[in-house]
């Protein structure tokens, strides 16, 4: 040890012990690859296969807020890895949607916090009550 020049601690006298982490980094590696060859339940990419040139294809994919038809707006919430690749989504509320969307039936929109006023209920003062367009009655 001297020829190595490596010190020797002992901790008896310690309470502060590491003998859980000792345990664990043996298998460290073995647990960043599994890591990184699994799926990612969001984005449905394994972390290996995210390059610099798809990265803000991933990032600009999901939690998007997105029109299927119409005006009514919903967000991405995951990304499923099929053939063709689905969308899984939630509306305004967080109540997921029921159904998968192939990419061809979203249309990302442009002002994802702009609504557009159905009609005017009524007014009071300087308040107008308003029904806004594509959002249910509640």
């Amino acid at each position: 040890m001297k020829k190595y020049n490596i010190n020797h601690y002992n901790s008896t006298c310690s309470v502060k012990k590491a003998s859980m982490a000792e345990r664990v980094i043996h298998v460290l590696p073995e647990i960043t690859d599994n890591y990184n060859e699994s799926h990612h339940s969001t984005t449905g990419y394994k972390p290996i296969d995210v390059t610099k040139s798809t990265e803000e294809l991933i990032l600009n994919t999901v939690y998007n807020h997105i029109k299927i038809s119409g005006v009514k707006m919903f967000k991405i919430i995951a990304v499923k890895i099929t053939n063709p690749i689905t969308s899984l989504l939630e509306d305004m509320r967080g109540q997921p949607i029921q159904r998968a969307f192939y990419a061809r039936e979203l249309q990302k929109t442009a002002n994802p916090d702009v609504y557009m006023v159905e009609k005017v209920l009524r007014r009071k003062g300087q308040q107008i009550y308003v029904k806004w367009l594509g959002l249910d009655k509640s």
